[in-house]
Parts: structure tokens; C-alpha cells; sequence
């Protein structure tokens, strides 16, 4: 199995060089875009090494170390259980796999996983935007304005590229996706030009794949072939209904494929517990115009091309998005608060039709000198506000934040049961141990929210002595971690622990107290 999978490995590297040697070829042909990806290729390998990762990376780590230990059969990645979890996707197997096969930690192995997900979405991007716009510089002007066309406080959430954001989100799914759905919107445009079957079966792996490894991502897919089975136009090879019709039957057939995916239970995520996902993404219709006025320099653009074409793919991409987002508003789905990074990356697209279009100064029109002046000061202030000091991250030479850990793969195995605060059990599981719960939602588990006011309440000062026995009964507690940096730590007082086990790691930073070994 395993000279299988090296031989695998070994064949889809190839493939992506190829795919490297074309975006450069391409991208060559618009040198602002060429130095601005390999400038942002140069940042990105800076944050990857360095290791500054925060947020989702943790869980998305903890998922990868338990699928490369048990990558057919998994146990749950944070807590001692047989049970589903929705990160156990295609793409984090394929992360895993190549732990497993190179004998890499999950963190190595994510951080490289990041620096492909950036290659993808380059040449995806570099692939659609031209194919769809018809202009190769489309691919420079798109990324630019992505990167920086926001106004202040942009969400840092993973789906967004805004320069603040970007070198963060390289390592998770929905950066895969993005670029796996810039592929595949290429190839639709290619079968509906060539008609090749092949292309049509290639579509339809990506379409699963993509369903899987973040469901939220096919939305922005099925809406995008949606709009250029509709919309899209060659005068030269025009599509017959036939055509459509076959190429549509891409989002059903990709859906029941998924459906038999046997490492989490997509239709029960995307009926019932991807609600527990809703309240942390209310903040999507918070503050939004403050957040986006910058592109919204594209509505007009989308309304003129509009006005010329109602069928304008990207016009009915935007337009579909919008359905969804307001849907997600009005019935306190807020997940689907986060298709709006789908919407502005298409008014960025818009507005970077207008720039290729536009690009001669002396023979704009005073209207359209205001306008791009307008583009230009917008883009200056997104420079600002998105050249943050998260960025500082992207220089080479910055230390690490979880080195502070690595002491756990001494003291601690992967299935003993480390007790600690939320926050610390995020980082615990990529180390060593499986934890009680940590401080997000936690799809497919029942009474979870048990689990997060026993840890809750363990650490509260006045709990006794009797209470804290029942909780490590109950849940097997095998070692106590206590932070110190953290609030429920340092108010601790550390000798209401002492009935609890002996002290086997202290440093300034945490003590371990493996449990059961008294004084």
C-alpha cells in the first residue's frame, strides 16, 4: 500500500510541476503579475516556515496527526471517542498521507500543504480569469484587488485572501477549494468550447472533491457553472442543450458521490449540525459595509454588463451569491454569511475587467479618469489597512508560537486524555493526548456542551475536591495541564491539585500533573 501511495505522490508531483511551468509561462505574459506572485509566493514560504500559526490551523492539525496514525480507520482527532468529524475530508487524507509516507509531524505537513494550496490557487486563478475575461492581465488586477481592495477590519476568516489573512488560511480546505473551483470553472468553459468527456469526468472528481473538503466552497461552484452554462458565449463553437444539460448534471451526480464519502456524514453537516457553525459567523452581517465600500466600485460595472447581457456569467455568479447570502440573514443561517468573500472576489473580478479595458489613461473619458482615480485611492487605503502587524509574520526569521509544547511528546501518548482549559486544548492533540473539549463548536457530538462546562467548571476556584475526581472518572483524565499564561491557570491555586496526582513537567510557562501518582 504504502510503494502505492509513493508512486501516487510521485505522479501528482510531476503533474503539478507541469501546472507550475504553465502558470509561469502565462504569467509571464503580464509582468506585473509574475513579480507580484513570486513575491507573495517569497511571503508565504517566510510565514510557513516560521510556524507563527493561530485559529483553525490547531484543529486542522490535530485532524491530520490522527489521520496519519490511523489514516483507514480514524478515531476522533480531540477527544477520546469513536466518532465523525467534519475536517476529515479528502484533502486533509492527502495531508496526512503525506505525513505518513515522509514521516513528517502534521504541522510540517500542513505548512507544506499551504505552500501547494498557494501554487493551486495562482494557477487557477491565472487559468479562469483570462479564459473568462479574455485578457491575461485580468489574473494580475484580480489578485491585486483581493489582496488589498478592502476596507478596515476585514474578517479573518479562512475563504478570504486579503493580504492580512492570506498566508494564515494557505494550509486549510477552503483555500484548496478555491483553487480546485478556479480549475474547474476553467474546464467548464473548456467543455462548453471543446466538448471533450474528459474534461467533464476531470470536473466531476474536483466537484466531489471540493464538496467534501469544505461544502461551503461548492456553493461558489455550483453557482459558478450554473452562470456559465447559461451565460457563457463562444461565437466560434456554440453549446447546444445537450451541452448544458450535461455539464449540469455535474452538481447532482457530485452530491450523491459524496454522499458516500465514509469518514463524516456530509448530509447530516449540511441539514443539522453545520447550524452550530451559525453563531460564529453572525459577524458576517456585522459592520459589512464598512468592511467591503471598497469593491463595491464593481456594482456598477456588474450593472452596466448587466445592461449589455443579463446572462453575464459574472453578473449572474454575483447575483446568485447574493440569494444566498440574504437567505443566511433572513433565517439565522449565518454560515452562509461567508459566500460574501465569494461575492467580492467577483466584484474584484469586475473591476479588474474594467482596469484591462481601461489601461490607457490619455484616452479615458473625466468620468472615467475619476474612476479609476477612485480604484487607485481605494486600493492605497486597503495597503494600510491590510499591511498589519499579523504581517509581520510573512518576514523570515520569526520564532514559532508552539514550541512551548513540544515537551507533551515526551510525557503524554496519543490517546491518553490531557485535561486543560479550552484555549490549551486546541494546541494539545497535535502534540499528544486527546482533551475533554476545547472553545469551538464540535459537529457530530452529542452533549458536547456538557463537556465544555465540566472543564468550565473544574477550574473554577470553589470546586472541590469530590467534584474534580468525578470529572477525571468521567472522562478518563490520564494528566492535568495547567497554563499558567492563562486566566482559569494563573488564579489556580496549585495545591488544590496536589489531592489530584504528582507534578511531572513545570516550566514558566505549565505544569503537567500526570493523575492517579500521588506525592
Amino acid at each position: 500500500m504504502i510503494i502505492v501511495l509513493k508512486a501516487f505522490l510521485s505522479h501528482s508531483i510531476v503533474w503539478m510541476m507541469r501546472l507550475l511551468f504553465i502558470f509561469i509561462a502565462t504569467a509571464a505574459k503580464s509582468n506585473q503579475h509574475l513579480i507580484l506572485s513570486i513575491v507573495l509566493l517569497m511571503f508565504m514560504v517566510f510565514h510557513a516556515f516560521n510556524g507563527a500559526w493561530v485559529g483553525d490551523f490547531w484543529m486542522h492539525s490535530d485532524v491530520v496527526h490522527e489521520l496519519a496514525t490511523h489514516p483507514f480507520s480514524p478515531k476522533h482527532p480531540e477527544l477520546l471517542m469513536d466518532a465523525p468529524h467534519s475536517f476529515y475530508s479528502p484533502y486533509s487524507l492527502g495531508i496526512a498521507l503525506i505525513a505518513k509516507i515522509f514521516n513528517i509531524n502534521s504541522i510540517m505537513a500542513l505548512s507544506i500543504g499551504g505552500i501547494f494550496n498557494f501554487l493551486l490557487f495562482l494557477i487557477g486563478l491565472n487559468m479562469f480569469v483570462p479564459l473568462l475575461l479574455g485578457n491575461n492581465k485580468g489574473a494580475f488586477y484580480t489578485l491585486f484587488f483581493t489582496l488589498f481592495l478592502w476596507g478596515p477590519g476585514v474578517w479573518n476568516y479562512s475563504g478570504f485572501f486579503h493580504f492580512g489573512v492570506i498566508g494564515y488560511v494557505l494550509p486549510y480546505p477552503s483555500t484548496f477549494a478555491m483553487g480546485l473551483i478556479l480549475l474547474s470553472l476553467s474546464m467548464v468553459i473548456l467543455f462548453l468550447r471543446d466538448k471533450s468527456k474528459m474534461v467533464f469526468f476531470g470536473l466531476l472528481g474536483f466537484s466531489v472533491i471540493i464538496l467534501l473538503s469544505h461544502p461551503l466552497s461548492a456553493i461558489l461552484l455550483y453557482t459558478g457553472i450554473l452562470a456559465l452554462v447559461t451565460g457563457y458565449k463562444d461565437p466560434l463553437r456554440p453549446s447546444s442543450r445537450t451541452d448544458s444539460v450535461f455539464i449540469l448534471s455535474v452538481i447532482p451526480l457530485s452530491f450523491l458521490i459524496a454522499l458516500a464519502w465514509p469518514y463524516y456524514p456530509l448530509l447530516k453537516l449540511i441539514l443539522g449540525d453545520g447550524a452550530l457553525l451559525d453563531l460564529n459567523n453572525s459577524c458576517m452581517f456585522q459592520g459589512v459595509l464598512k468592511i467591503i465600500f471598497p469593491a463595491l466600485i464593481g456594482l456598477p460595472i456588474l450593472v452596466l454588463r448587466a445592461r449589455s447581457d443579463w446572462k453575464d456569467p459574472l453578473f449572474l455568479m454575483f447575483s446568485g451569491l447574493v440569494l444566498v447570502y440574504v437567505y443566511g440573514w433572513l433565517t439565522g443561517h449565518f454560515i452562509y454569511g461567508r459566500v460574501i468573500s465569494f461575492m467580492i472576489l467577483i466584484l474584484h473580478m469586475s473591476i479588474a475587467d474594467w482596469a484591462c479595458k481601461n489601461e490607457n489613461f490619455k484616452i479615458l473619458t473625466v468620468r472615467g479618469k475619476c474612476f479609476l482615480a477612485t480604484i487607485l485611492v481605494f486600493a492605497l487605503l486597503g495597503v494600510l489597512n491590510n499591511c498589519n502587524m499579523r504581517c509581520i509574520n510573512y518576514m523570515p526569521g520569526i520564532k514559532n508560537n508552539y514550541s512551548q509544547y513540544q515537551f507533551l511528546t515526551k510525557y503524554t501518548k496519543q490517546y491518553d486524555v490531557v485535561l486543560s482549559d479550552p484555549e490549551t486544548s486546541l494546541f494539545i492533540p497535535s502534540f499528544g493526548g486527546k482533551v475533554i473539549a476545547n472553545s469551538g463548536p464540535m459537529p457530530f457530538i452529542e452533549h458536547y456542551e456538557r463537556r465544555q462546562n465540566d472543564l468550565k467548571s473544574f477550574f473554577n476556584i470553589g470546586a472541590s475536591l469530590k467534584f474534580r475526581e468525578n470529572i477525571i472518572k468521567r472522562y478518563g483524565v490520564n494528566f492535568i495541564l495547567i497554563n499558567q499564561r492563562m486566566p482559569v491557570g494563573a488564579g489556580l491555586p496549585l495545591g488544590s491539585m496536589a489531592a489530584l496526582g504528582r507534578k511531572v513537567y513545570a516550566d514558566q510557562n505549565f505544569i503537567l500533573i500526570k493523575v492517579g501518582q500521588m506525592k
